[in-house]
């Protein structure tokens, strides 16, 4: 999807090619910045056992990132590509892209689903999530 944005076309760069290394480089970066957000605990890095970990860092074109929205990283990548050519009005669009994209994983992430919903009795409200209980 980068590659189709910022070139306009299917031509992508091999596996091991200066632009594949640097755009994984970029993927790489925007997974360091999803995962070290200030005070976010992510679902996404709990594992079975209830333990936080490290988000998991992309080596090949198969893996996966471990967030809910990973269009995050689309415009991330984007947004420094353009960056990088002084292309700053593109930048900002994708800049802006990126964070409200982040922006609704943070809200997302706080919202206890039926999962993390423990119960609900009388005032009393008590869900468990990501470790923390709220109510009374």
């Amino acid at each position: 999807m980068v590659h189709r944005e910022y070139e306009g076309g299917t031509d992508y760069p091999e596996e091991g090619s200066e632009d594949y290394d640097y755009r994984m480089g970029l993927l790489n970066d925007g997974i360091r910045v999803w995962g070290e957000q200030e005070s976010v605990r992510w679902r996404e890095l709990f594992d079975s056992n209830g333990n936080y970990k490290k988000p998991t860092f992309m080596t090949s074109k198969t893996d996966k990132p471990q967030m809910s929205k990973p269009l995050f990283l689309v415009y991330y990548i984007l947004s420094t590509l353009y960056k990088n050519d002084g292309a700053n009005d593109l930048a900002n669009l994708y800049n802006y892209l990126a964070n409200n994209v982040l922006s609704e994983m943070i809200v997302l992430n706080e919202i206890p689903d039926e999962a993390t919903k423990t119960s609900i009795t009388g005032r009393d409200i008590d869900y468990q999530l990501d470790g923390f209980v709220f109510g009374e």
